[in-house]
């Protein structure tokens, strides 16, 4: 990567790494408010197993 596009590159990634960590607060507090929190790492850990099985098939595709 040219070292002139680091900068922006590194404020982009914490920007969303930040917005996910904001937003996902905001979800799945208002996900344990409805019900409770055992659901809450219910659909948690159901989602990260998701995204682990995405990541997985598309690393895979680009091999």
């Amino acid at each position: 990567m040219e070292p002139a596009r680091r900068g922006p590159a590194n404020a982009t990634f914490y920007s969303a790494f930040d917005l996910g960590i904001g937003g996902g607060a905001l979800i799945l507090g208002r996900l344990a408010e409805a019900s409770s929190y055992a659901a809450m790492y219910r659909y948690s850990f159901f989602v990260v197993v998701l995204f682990c099985i995405v990541y997985v098939l598309f690393s895979r595709k680009r091999s």
